[in-house]
């Protein structure tokens, strides 16, 4: 399986099982490509809860 494949499980939460998702976490890891893409992949993955959290912020501020 590609890199490219392996952070797509990951970013689209398509496996549920934590000890899979560890072994493609390490799987990545084991190059400077992949390290990059999953370094990548998570900072995304911080901005998009940090953008829903500010629009739930924001919804509760316009109901309230």
């Amino acid at each position: 399986m590609s890199l490219q494949a392996l952070c797509a499980v990951l970013e689209y939460e398509i496996c549920d099982n934590n000890d899979v998702k560890m072994q493609i976490i390490t799987t990545l890891q084991s190059t400077s490509r992949g390290k990059r893409m999953y370094a990548d992949l998570c900072e995304r993955q911080i901005q998009l809860r940090e953008l829903v959290r500010s629009f739930i912020l924001f919804l509760t501020n316009l109901i309230l």
